[in-house]
């Protein structure tokens, strides 16, 4: 299955994986594996989460607090959002409770 990010996902994953490279421990690669990872199965299983707002489906990147936000639009994964479970809830994907 085909995965398309829109620009804010990549927005975000530059970011993340700026912040991770700043540490300097390792992290940067541990994360990206990770999140190599999850996209392989959620390309393997695209319904295979959770919708929690539909359309959009919520996988969490292994050992990382981050959420992928993804919507399975016909033979497409569009990527949302790389999104940290601590920061403010987003309505458009949460709801009004978060």
């Amino acid at each position: 299955m085909d995965v398309v990010f829109r620009e804010q996902a990549r927005t975000e994953m530059r970011n993340v994986m700026a912040w991770f490279r700043d540490q300097r421990d390792g992290s940067e690669m541990r994360f990206q594996s990770a999140f190599e990872a999850e996209l392989g199965y959620i390309r393997k299983y695209p319904i295979g989460y959770q919708t929690g707002r539909p359309p959009f489906r919520f996988a969490m990147v292994d050992r990382f607090e981050y959420f992928i936000i993804y919507a399975v639009v016909g033979n497409v994964v569009v990527i949302h959002r790389i999104r940290h479970m601590h920061h403010r809830p987003l309505k458009r994907y949460f709801g009004t409770q978060g």
